[in-house]
């Protein structure tokens, strides 16, 4: 009997919307950790696998700033999401962070996020950083990679001078240390009417008598019109070593307190909001039960100021993570979900795309007996 072999030789192109990435991991969200569904929110994708180290170090990931590192709503890579921010990354080690905007973070079912990386073709940012946060965020400070600090807002609209402030490890990547009456951070003037002040932070220590360090002020020198919160002495009072939320007119204080006393060398998620006279504080993404209310809050053209204001003379002695203004008062189940988002998602293992077959793969066909 004879054998008749039929060879066949085709080239396997790629998919135009995936390009040529070679690898994709998968990050899921828990929506158990999401108290309610969240719209256009912000999370950060943790990169830490030794195949997103660059193929000079040994990894899969082509390009060295991490470019073609690139997030989609689907396995197939067809849908790209551009309201990314590639907040750090490094070629050598593998590790970063990636916040990606999704547009309903679901409270009922997993949500999915696909990254692909491996195309050698991307030599520019996939991602838009300003699309990340929206018209909502005001400010949004990630404080450098935790080498090299820096006070860049990442929506563009005021970037901070940094002064005898360090960059050490946060709680997401890098953070800010201050320590010093010379240690702040300043950024441009900002009071709206309706505000909430966001912020991860770690006391190096609780303060003595009489000593009340400010972490972020618009407060004047004269201590009227405008915002800040503090930490509390330890003088016997009720407030005693706890974060104060105050807002302030030309006459009056109102504060909204924590409940919990604060810890030396603990990170804690710190957040005050405020709109139509009323203000809460949120330790942990839980409202405080001490909270303001009738308060009327003056306007301030001082600078915002992380670690003092002009009049203090006790500075804030601790680490500032994630700092984030919005113009808006944030809702308790988003202050939750915030808290959480350090945690309530993972990362799978990588994935070949295409089932393993690369473009360009040469394959030959055996038929016939």
């Amino acid at each position: 009997m004879k054998r008749l072999f039929l060879c066949l030789a085709f080239l396997l192109a790629a998919h135009p919307a995936q390009a040529a990435l070679s690898y994709r991991v998968v990050y899921t969200a828990d929506h158990t950790m999401v108290p309610s569904t969240q719209t256009n929110f912000p999370v950060p994708i943790i990169l830490n696998n030794a195949n997103f180290k660059t193929v000079a170090n040994g990894g899969h990931v082509q390009n060295s700033s991490g470019f073609d590192i690139v997030p989609y709503t689907d396995a197939a890579l067809t849908t790209r999401i551009t309201g990314c921010e590639l907040e750090a990354y490094s070629p050598t080690a593998g590790t970063g962070i990636l916040w990606v905007t999704i547009a309903s973070l679901s409270s009922t079912t997993d949500t999915l996020v696909h990254v692909g990386y491996g195309d050698a073709t991307i030599s520019t940012n996939q991602c838009t950083t300003t699309a990340t946060w929206n018209a909502n965020y005001a400010r949004v400070y990630h404080l450098g990679n935790g080498t090299t600090l820096s006070a860049v807002d990442s929506t563009g609209n005021s970037n901070g001078t940094i002064n005898a402030v360090t960059a050490v490890a946060g709680q997401l990547d890098g953070a800010a240390s201050f320590g010093t009456s010379s240690s702040y951070i300043t950024v441009a003037a900002y009071n709206p009417t309706s505000f909430t002040i966001e912020m991860w932070l770690n006391p190096n220590s609780l303060p003595g008598a009489g000593v009340y360090p400010i972490v972020i002020s618009n407060l004047p020198t004269d201590l009227s019109n405008g915002w800040e919160i503090y930490l509390s002495a330890s003088d016997g009072g009720g407030t005693a070593n706890r974060f104060i939320f105050q807002v302030a007119n030309s006459s009056m204080y109102f504060t909204a307190n924590a409940n919990a006393t604060a810890t030396a060398g603990a990170w804690t998620h710190l957040a005050g909001t405020f709109t139509g006279g009323t203000g809460i504080m949120y330790v942990n993404g839980v409202a405080q039960t001490a909270t303001m209310s009738a308060a009327t809050l003056g306007s301030s053209t001082e600078l915002v100021t992380f670690g003092t204001r002009p009049s203090s003379t006790t500075n804030w002695a601790g680490l500032d993570d994630e700092v984030r203004i919005s113009n808006v008062a944030r809702s308790a189940d988003y202050l939750l979900a915030s808290y959480r988002s350090a945690t309530f998602g993972s990362v799978s293992n990588e994935i070949p795309v295409g089932g393993g077959l690369k473009p360009g793969t040469l394959v030959t066909l055996g038929v016939g007996k």
